[in-house]
């Protein structure tokens, strides 16, 4: 059985109450043999996991596009011990001091809890096979751990069969980092690591933008640059290849 709930809400629209709503819907469905789940929620940090409820010891595949905190994201992998695919799309919520914005995305402790060591201890996700990260949200890839997320992919070379990472920013790979990713790739992993193109300067109006150079334009990000998801297009009118 697969599962899919969208939910979209202006900033202004979005409550704390709303976490015990979406908590209280998901309570109320019985899928047992649910297999595929996607969520996705914009506008509000979750800080309870809303769909604790379901079966997700069951899933075999889970995209998530919802802006949880770290601790949150961190309960949410450790409850998902079977699935095989696992595609998280970075975003950020209000919920912070202030209701400040806080981004939601791939941290350290979540890279590290993915990564199998050779201790006897089990990683979270011990089966996966696809993982696919978006991390498009502002500062995404600038504060990146690229040791840990090196030592994940290598510590899941033998079992992953598709590794897509995509940052807004290019990370601060070393040289010797990028090498040992590309050794990896030769040697068979279907591995992908792509970042998004820096944006044209404002007065510049190329065929390829199609859009007239109009002064109200500039006051915000277009709208396809704001909340679309990266194009999966590589060259001249695609994203930055990294590996």
């Amino acid at each position: 059985m697969r599962l899919v709930f969208i939910r979209v809400s202006r900033l202004i629209e979005l409550s704390p109450d709303m976490q015990t709503q979406m908590t209280l819907f998901f309570d109320s469905i019985q899928c047992p043999l649910l297999s595929s789940f996607s969520v996705s929620w914009q506008g509000l940090l979750i800080t309870q996991l809303p769909f604790r409820a379901l079966p997700l010891h069951r899933l075999d595949t889970l995209d998530l596009d919802i802006s949880m905190d770290s601790e949150t994201l961190l309960e949410c992998l450790s409850l998902v011990s079977n699935i095989k695919s696992l595609r998280f799309n970075a975003t950020s919520g209000r919920g912070g001091p202030g209701n400040a914005i806080i981004t939601c995305s791939f941290e350290e402790s979540h890279l590290l809890g993915l990564t199998q060591s050779s201790e006897d201890v089990v990683p979270f996700c011990p089966q996966l096979q696809k993982l696919q990260l978006i991390m498009k949200t502002t500062d995404s890839g600038l504060n990146l751990n690229t040791m840990a997320l090196i030592n994940l992919i290598q510590s899941r070379r033998n079992t992953l069969t598709y590794c897509d990472l995509f940052f807004r920013n290019r990370p601060p790979f070393t040289t010797e980092q990028l090498t040992s990713l590309r050794k990896l790739k030769d040697d068979g992993l279907n591995l992908r690591l792509h970042c998004a193109k820096p944006l044209l300067p404002p007065n510049l109006d190329p065929p390829t933008m199609g859009l007239p150079d109009l002064p109200y334009m500039h006051r915000r990000p277009l709208l396809h640059q704001m909340y679309t998801v990266p194009d999966v297009m590589e060259g001249p009118y695609g994203t930055e290849v990294i590996i």
